[in-house]
């Protein structure tokens, strides 16, 4: 009887921010394999047949980008601890290893950023005050549920502050819009907003 031999790599998706671990045995990961998230289907990883760029191709939570690394099969089934970088950002996006050493990375991960996070909303607060961090919360939420989308098709977009208000850019086409914030009448009826359509 073959055994076969499984390894484990972990990594955050860039929709939803959850920790997602999966094992790949030495046939996934020649053969190549796509990764979704468990929790909300999002791509997050695509193993392929190793080539001159790589053959892991990931989608970064950290900026958004696809980044591609090389990783071998041996090193992948070794067991042993390894990690991989944003290219953009100095911050950690993939783990391999053991499933207890993976999963201890991803935790680890996850109470760094919650820490940071929960500083940069304070700093945010501070210097643009109140309805400012619930209009930055609303408009999170609606561009993880893609409820925020341009004319042109892109649900990427870009947020600029201003008097009285937030503008919403299209990286890909220029469209903006303006969201009032001024008021807490503004802010509720972004909160009421179904959808918003840059154009």
């Amino acid at each position: 009887m073959i055994a076969i031999k499984y390894g484990c790599i972990g990594v955050r998706c860039p929709n939803c921010g959850k920790n997602n671990i999966e094992s790949i045995n030495r046939f996934q990961f020649v053969s190549g394999v796509e990764l979704n998230c468990q929790y909300c289907e999002t791509p997050i990883l695509s193993i392929k047949k190793r080539n001159s760029t790589g053959n892991l191709h990931l989608h970064c939570y950290a900026c958004g980008e696809i980044h591609t690394y090389s990783l071998s099969a041996k090193s992948m089934l070794s067991g042993i601890p390894a990690s991989f970088n944003c290219k953009e950002n100095d911050v950690e996006v993939i783990y391999t290893g053991g499933e207890q050493s993976v999963a201890s990375s991803l935790e680890t991960l996850s109470e760094e950023l919650e820490y940071l996070t929960e500083k940069y909303y304070e700093n945010f607060e501070k210097i643009y005050g109140h309805r400012s961090l619930t209009a930055l919360h609303i408009l999170e939420q609606k561009a993880r549920e893609k409820r925020i989308v341009c004319l042109c098709g892109s649900y990427e977009t870009t947020l600029r502050l201003s008097d009285g208000g937030i503008y919403l850019d299209c990286p890909l086409c220029g469209s903006s819009i303006f969201i009032p914030i001024a008021t807490d009448e503004d802010i509720n009826a972004l909160a009421n907003r179904r959808s918003i359509l840059i154009k």
